[in-house]
């Protein structure tokens, strides 16, 4: 299994890729998280244009959301 170099809570502990979310407001930016989730070996199922489902995801305490691009950001 490939881990991010992401700490979460103590040192020991460490995110999985499926536990990561891309979330892009518009189709430029859907198109370059898909690029960066084919670069680093995500699934691209976790990219989304769906805020609603994309920040949910990290209210569980298991997932980890990053925005990708300016008007995702600025959400």
């Amino acid at each position: 299994m490939t881990f991010l170099p992401l700490s979460v809570g103590t040192t020991e502990e460490s995110l999985s890729l499926n536990q990561v979310f891309l979330h892009a407001a518009d189709a430029v930016d859907y198109a370059n998280a898909e690029s960066i989730a084919r670069r680093f070996q995500i699934s691209v199922n976790p990219v989304t244009g769906n805020p609603v489902h994309a920040w949910a995801a990290p209210g569980s305490g298991n997932f980890v959301v990053i925005a990708v691009g300016s008007p995702t950001n600025n959400a």
